[in-house]
């Protein structure tokens, strides 16, 4: 007995060596050598030849090296171990890992035995591509065959509906695991809340989560992320306590989660705690929660936490760069985002095409043409220039830096073109006086069907009131709510007394003032009140005025309007009652003042 015992472990220990030296072969990229050691095992030790396939199958199916396999399947055929059911399974497994699908099941159709591995690998494979239609039929198959499916059938045909947002499908199975047993297994239960979350149906998650009589930190982190895609980031912060209360320790996903919740609502002092629990795990080395950290504090405006993240990171990406370029972007801080940009690129990292829209909208804020012109030379080395939301910024960079020929340029050059780019391009003209090419542009629009919205009317509608096309602005606006279905904001009402304004029409905007269905706010009326001052209308700049006092008494820029009206007139006794009144309501004349930006000198 005791010598039997020996040559069983003996047995294993050869086993073991063989697996070891072929594997190693294949792992040092020599697939030849571990195919020649195998032909150099002794024939007749079938049980060390098939499970070293198996090994060998495995590490392509890992390495998603589908030659490779192919190469160890021919191998097989040719000594003969096709049929064996560990070796056929582990094959069918590898051919799905690797993208396989048609040669995985060549193999599980030839296999004169299955099991219930069999199957559950093919039903894998077609989970993983979301074919949940091809999955099911499987499954039905298999129940034809008399074999029962287990937790890994389910969780595989979960993420099949999963992958395919199929919900009804996925409410089938639920039922059926219910049904067969493996409603508290925790692992098909991660699996039906990873389901419902990708199908949008967050209170079916909920129902089954609250059910769980037992949760691990898969289980909250799934249902943390789902709140926070639904929209629900309180929930998201609520069920990461719990987590906490319940024992679980959170891991790099579950706090990823939690600071994403806190920059939704801008939870800063909350966020600051989860930081120090991230300190205290060693989890700040983590990528993915020092960009999440990085996040917190950029989109909270505390940027010098934000770089104080990015420099303690032991390894800083591109998403790293960009998350903080985007954050002093977001709050004004154009020239550091630029500098930024600059570090990144000094540190051997390329901008992405997100990087590129944060940095060119950055330089349009700061006119900075230069950089701007450098970051396009960058973009058309990284081949970014036929990426429409690239093309879109370098428009508005380059329309709101002047260089109006540039972004016509990059307008004309893009193989397609959306509202946004058309917009962009239409705002370039207005903004530079342009009207009539900004109008032109706008029927070439909609020649191509392209449908503008709100900030593309606001962008026409200043163009047509920059050259004073009254009738084509009064035509535009209409066709905002008869043709295109789009509700007038108060900027184009502004638009529209502006253009009233520009043509001397001044009781036609006090009429749409008065009748608009938005209640109109100070800015508007003292646009008009500006329009009355030009072409002398006294008596109708009284009667604003009125309006500009009620909503505001202590605007003091309409009493003086209105008081050098009165002096321009002659009605002195007007301006003195006038100037009474400010004194009365304590309003003072707000002193001119200007702004000199002074360069320092280092």
């Amino acid at each position: 007995m005791v010598q039997i015992e020996k040559l069983a472990v003996r047995c294993s220990h050869t086993i073991a060596e063989a697996v070891k030296k072929v594997t190693n072969f294949y792992k040092q990229g020599s697939l030849e050598k571990a195919l020649q050691h195998l032909n150099l095992m002794d024939s007749q030790d079938t049980k060390a030849i098939s499970f070293t396939y198996v090994r060998l199958l495995q590490e392509c199916g890992k390495m998603k090296a589908l030659e490779d396999g192919k190469q160890v399947h021919a191998h097989v055929v040719e000594l003969g171990f096709e049929s064996n059911i560990f070796v056929a399974n582990t094959l069918v497994s590898m051919y799905t890992r690797c993208d396989g699908l048609v040669d995985a099941l060549n193999v599980f159709v030839n296999m004169p035995n299955r099991t219930l591995t069999s199957w559950n690998a093919l039903i894998a494979g077609y989970a993983k591509q979301g074919n949940y239609e091809s999955a099911l039929m499987l499954l039905k198959q298999m129940k034809i065959e008399c074999l029962k499916p287990d937790g890994r059938t389910f969780v595989s045909l979960l993420m099949a509906c999963a992958n395919a947002g199929a919900l009804e499908q996925g409410k089938q199975i639920h039922i059926d695991v219910v049904n067969s047993g493996y409603g508290s297994d925790v692992f098909v239960l991660n699996a039906l809340l990873d389901m419902y979350i990708k199908c949008h149906s967050p209170r079916d998650a909920h129902e089954v989560f609250g059910s769980m009589n037992r949760r691990d930190v898969i289980s909250f982190t799934t249902i943390i992320g789902g709140s926070i895609k639904h929209g629900d980031s309180k929930e998201a912060l609520k069920l990461f306590h719990q987590m906490k209360r319940e024992g679980l320790k959170a891991d790099g996903l579950a706090f990823v989660y939690a600071l994403n919740a806190c920059a939704n609502l801008k939870a800063l002092e909350y966020g600051k705690q989860v930081h120090a629990e991230i300190l205290e795990c060693g989890l700040l080395s983590d990528i993915f929660v020092g960009n999440a950290l990085i996040n917190l504090y950029a989109k909270c405006g505390c940027l010098d936490q934000a770089r104080d993240v990015l420099m303690a990171i032991p390894r800083r990406d591109v998403i790293s760069w960009t998350t903080i370029t985007a954050g002093f972007v977001k709050h004004k801080k154009f020239k550091e985002a630029i500098e930024l940009c600059e570090r990144m690129k000094q540190e051997g990292l390329k901008p992405d095409k997100v990087t590129f829209v944060s940095l060119l909208n950055a330089c349009a804020s700061t006119a900075a043409l230069q950089e701007g012109k450098q970051a396009h030379a960058d973009i058309l080395d990284a081949g970014f220039e036929k990426d429409i939301f690239v093309s879109n910024a370098l428009i508005d960079m380059y329309g709101k830096c002047g260089s109006l020929k540039d972004a016509r340029k990059v307008f004309d050059e893009m193989p397609e073109r959306d509202t946004i780019s058309w917009t962009a391009m239409i705002a370039s003209y207005t903004t530079h006086g342009d009207g009539a090419e900004a109008f032109h542009l706008f029927r070439l629009m909609q020649h191509e069907s392209i449908e503008p919205d709100e900030v593309t009317f606001v962008s026409v509608l200043t163009g047509c009131s920059h050259v004073g096309l009254l009738d084509e602005g009064c035509s535009l606006f209409e066709s905002m709510f008869i043709e295109y279905k789009l509700t007038p904001m108060l900027e184009h009402y502004g638009c529209m007394i502006d253009l009233f304004g520009r043509s001397g029409r001044l009781q036609e905007a006090y009429n749409y003032l008065t009748t608009m269905p938005l209640s109109p706010d100070v800015k508007l009326w003292k646009a008009l009140l500006g329009a009355c001052k030009v072409h002398g209308n006294l008596e109708l700049a009284e009667s604003v005025t009125a309006h500009i006092f009620q909503l505001q008494p202590q605007e003091s820029a309409a009493y003086v309007m209105l008081s050098n009206m009165y002096a321009a007139a002659g009605r002195w006794n007007e301006k003195v009652n006038l100037r009474q009144s400010m004194d009365k309501r304590g309003v003072n004349k707000q002193p001119a003042h200007s702004i000199v930006e002074r360069e320092q000198i280092l």
